[in-house]
Formats: structure tokens, C-alpha cells, sequence
């Protein structure tokens, strides 16, 4: 496990870590299907979808019965529609809050703590702002806010994502000619006949006067040699490493293939999650101050290896991912076993996270 968490531990403390996580989620869980807090959402979710089945007498609405013990009927027996009203009334509230949330534009204000912090605060907001609306914040949370009226709450997990494209592209790169490969900058970027260079022209003095060598005895077409003087050239460096020069008794250009990242997103991932898969501990006076928040979703097998470390996840066998190590997050100090090998790259994995109030990026559990 490559992160802060996974050098501090060693394999038997990680694995104590993982049985105490899983201990503490079936804790959790059970102390929250015995409470009414799950009875009352479950109740609130089929109201706020207009659906009222349980005012049917087969249901027990009513609690009469006769003297055979059937159910008397019940006016909801013969017609159980809704007029919608709950939904009005949402629907409404949801545009009323929005507006006084986010009504104005900007929505927010970032304020400066003096005089000389004034153009930092207006950059800051500026740039905020850019972060939110790739997110698609406004979307994100008024969705949420029509969830909370329905339900009385919403779980809202903010994560920082990084979409990368990877590719290759066949392209042209000084190559050293005693090992074939290509050769590399300090920062370790190869170089293209396409980069910028500078010199090959003649070399000047102090006073900007050309400089000549003599030049090596060449032969006539006659057969005798000629002396001569020929001009100093300026070596050939690369703009964008200058401590290379090409040198053609040991350099050339060569085709390789050349593997490139294209980030196409960085910045927030906001999402509502659904109440059924967020655990925490019932009597937590918050989720702030909870000793153990945990969020289950699903996902593929081959986001999940690129959103962890490769070395850290699995590896390919047979066309399928075999489950070697466990990932988890410096963010956290939770973590949980994969029992599961040999899984198809193309299936769903179930995966549960460990949350804290700060952050939310560790795996727990993929089964």
C-alpha cells in the first residue's frame, strides 16, 4: 500500500487494522437497522416518490379487523391516488433555497484579512470559482438540498479526481548510438527533432569578429593535400535542455514510440450519497465527530486499478484481475481486506470506503 498510512504499518499491523475496520462496520450497521432512523428514511422515500401502498388494509393500515380477523377495507382500498401536493411543496421549497443559495452571482465572497490582501482575496475567488463550476457545484447541490427535504438530511462526499488519458505516438527522438536509447533530459523528458535549438552558427570574438581553426590536411582530387582555416561553429543545444549538445559522433535520430499523459479533469467530484450507504454511528452527535464514517458504492475493477496504484491493487492473470494487496488512503487511518481473486476487469465490484471529515479517499472493502 502505497501511501503514508501503508509505510507506517507493518503486514501484522495492517491486518489487525483491517479486522478492527471490519469489526467496527458490522457494529455500525447492526446499530442502525435496529433503530427507527431506518424505519422513518424508508418512510420518507416512498412518501417523497408519491407512493402510499401502506394505507392498503392488506398492509394492516387502519389495525381493524372483523370478527373473522380479515381486514376491514378502508376508503384507501378503493382509490390510493395522490394529488402530488408533497411534491408541490418541494418542489418549491427547492426553488425558494436555491434561489436565496445561489441567486446571486458570485455566490460566495472571499474576504481579505488586510488592505494589501486584496487582490490575493479577488484571485482566490476567481479561481474558486472556476473550480466550482467545473464540478458542476450549483447541480450538485441543489440536488442534494431537494434530497435533504425529502429525507431531512443528505451525505455530501467532496473527493479530489484526476482523469488521466493514456496513450502513445510514434515520433522522432535523439537517440544515443552506442545503447539505442533515447536520450534524456535532466527532468527526464525525451527530446523531438521538432524542439527549438540554438547555436550551429559561427563563432565571434569578444569584438564580434568570426573565429576560424585551422582545418585537417585534406586531399586534392589530384592526390596532394591542401591547408586551409576553417570557421569555429557554435555547438547545437536544445532550448529546453540546454546541458545536452548534439553530437553527431554519438548522437542521431531515431523512431520511437513515446507514451503520454493527457489529464483531461483535475478538481472536485462532489456527489449526494444514498442514505442506505452511508454508515456511521448512530448516537455521533455529527459526522465530524464520529469515529467511523464509511460510504459503499459500486465500481469497475479497472477504475479502481487506476484510480489506486497499479503495484499497490492487483495484477493481470489469465485476462482477469487477481486481488494481491489492499489500498488505502494517508487521508485515513481505516482500511479492510479484499476477499475477492480472480475477477473479471468488465464486472462490478462493491467497494466501501472509509470516510473522515476532511477527506474521502481510501478503499475498504471490494467484494
Amino acid at each position: 500500500m502505497n501511501t503514508a498510512l501503508g509505510r507506517r504499518l507493518t503486514a501484522e499491523q495492517y491486518e489487525k487494522l483491517i479486522a478492527a475496520a471490519c469489526e467496527r462496520r458490522k457494529e455500525v450497521i447492526s446499530a442502525q437497522e435496529c433503530q427507527e432512523w431506518t424505519t422513518r428514511r424508508e418512510r420518507y422515500e416512498r412518501i417523497a416518490a408519491g407512493d402510499h401502498w401502506y394505507r392498503l388494509s392488506c398492509n394492516g393500515y387502519g389495525g381493524l379487523a372483523n370478527a373473522g380477523g380479515a381486514a376491514i377495507p378502508q376508503i384507501f382500498d378503493r382509490i390510493n391516488e395522490t394529488l402530488g401536493i408533497i411534491q408541490s411543496v418541494r418542489r418549491f421549497l427547492v426553488a425558494r433555497v436555491c434561489k436565496d443559495l445561489f441567486g446571486s452571482r458570485p455566490y460566495f465572497y472571499v474576504q481579505p484579512e488586510g488592505a494589501v490582501d486584496q487582490d490575493l482575496a479577488l484571485k482566490l475567488q476567481e479561481h474558486a470559482d472556476w473550480k466550482l463550476r467545473l464540478a458542476d457545484y450549483t447541480t450538485r447541490m441543489k440536488e442534494a438540498v431537494g434530497i435533504a427535504l425529502d429525507l431531512g438530511e443528505c451525505p455530501i462526499k467532496t473527493t479530489w479526481d484526476k482523469d488521466i488519458d493514456h496513450s502513445e505516438r510514434l515520433a522522432t527522438l535523439l537517440t544515443d548510438k552506442h545503447t539505442g536509447e533515447p536520450v534524456l533530459t535532466a527532468d527526464g523528458d525525451t527530446i523531438e527533432d521538432s524542439d527549438e535549438t540554438t547555436g550551429g552558427d559561427q563563432a565571434t570574438d569578444e569584438q564580434g569578429l568570426p573565429l576560424f581553426q585551422d582545418a585537417p590536411p585534406a586531399p586534392t582530387p589530384g592526390g596532394s593535400a591542401r591547408d586551409g582555416r576553417e570557421p569555429v561553429m557554435n555547438p547545437i543545444t536544445f532550448t529546453k535542455a540546454p546541458e545536452i549538445q548534439l553530437d553527431p559522433a554519438n548522437h542521431e535520430w531515431r523512431e520511437h514510440f513515446v507514451k503520454e499523459e493527457t489529464v483531461l479533469y483535475q478538481g472536485l467530484n462532489i456527489s449526494a450519497c444514498h442514505w442506505r450507504d452511508v454508515h456511521w454511528p448512530i448516537n455521533a452527535p455529527s459526522l465530524a465527530k464520529a469515529d467511523f464514517v464509511s460510504h459503499t458504492f459500486d465500481a469497475k475493477w479497472s477504475a479502481l486499478r487506476a484510480k489506486y496504484a497499479p503495484g499497490s491493487f492487483g495484477a493481470m492473470e489469465d485476462g482477469k484481475w487477481k486481488m494481491e494487496k489492499e489500498a488505502g488512503s494517508e487521508a485515513s487511518d481505516k482500511s479492510d481486506k479484499s476477499d475477492r481473486s480472480d475477477q473479471s476487469d468488465a464486472s462490478d465490484a462493491q467497494v466501501m470506503e472509509i470516510l473522515d471529515h476532511t477527506s474521502a479517499k481510501s478503499i475498504l472493502r471490494a467484494r
